[in-house]
C-alpha cells in the first residue's frame, strides 16, 4: 500500500514539473496567465511571501493582496492606480 501512495504523488510531481516546464518555454500568454494563477490560488496561506519572476523585475510579494495578485498573475501593476488612491486618502504622490 505504501508503494503505490509513493508512486501516486511522484506522478502527480512529474506532471506539475512538466507544466512548468511547459509554461516556462511557451509563447501562448493565456498557458502562462493560467498556470501563474494556479500557482497563486494553490497556496492560500496569509503568511506566504512568493517570489514573482517578471520580465523586467523579481519581486517578493505577500500572498491574498490584491497588488501582489495583480503582480504575481499579470505580470504587471499599473501605478496610475496607486497614485490616485494615494491622492484620494490624501498621501500625495511622493513614495517613501
Amino acid at each position: 500500500m505504501q508503494y503505490f501512495k509513493k508512486r501516486y504523488y511522484r506522478i502527480i510531481q512529474s506532471l506539475v514539473k512538466k507544466m512548468i516546464q511547459i509554461e516556462r518555454h511557451s509563447k501562448n500568454q493565456n498557458l502562462k496567465k493560467a498556470v501563474r494563477s494556479a500557482l497563486y490560488h494553490g497556496t492560500n496561506n496569509k503568511d506566504e511571501i512568493k517570489l514573482s519572476i517578471n520580465k523586467k523585475r523579481k519581486l517578493l510579494v505577500f500572498s491574498l493582496d490584491w497588488n501582489s495578485k495583480k503582480l504575481f498573475i499579470d505580470e504587471e501593476f499599473d501605478e496610475k492606480i496607486l497614485f490616485k488612491i494615494m491622492k484620494i486618502l490624501g498621501g500625495g504622490t511622493k513614495l517613501e
